[in-house]
């Protein structure tokens, strides 16, 4: 009788480290989550910042502001494959 309420006791002593344990897992997950979601929220400002640009006529047409141009172009792409690996789409 008294080994089954010893190990009924260190069955609860157990069962409350690993609710806690749980617990812990599931605020970091969650916080990883929001900050996910909020580094995508930024990406799209971005993304939408960059197409408003790439939008614009240049004015001046020399190799540099078409090499700006390009960059920007590919930052744009960056963005958006960043954002589909981060949303998981």
């Amino acid at each position: 009788m008294m080994w089954l309420i010893i190990s009924v006791i260190i069955l609860i002593i157990l069962l409350t480290i690993s609710l806690v344990l749980l617990h812990k897992f599931v605020r970091y997950t969650m916080m990883f989550e929001d900050n996910i979601n909020d580094s995508i929220e930024k990406l799209e400002m971005c993304y939408n910042n960059i197409s408003v640009l790439l939008n614009r006529p240049l004015l001046i047409d020399t190799p540099e502001v078409k090499y700006i141009m390009q960059e920007l172009r590919k930052s744009q792409e960056v963005i958006t494959e960043t954002a589909k690996k981060l949303s998981g789409s």
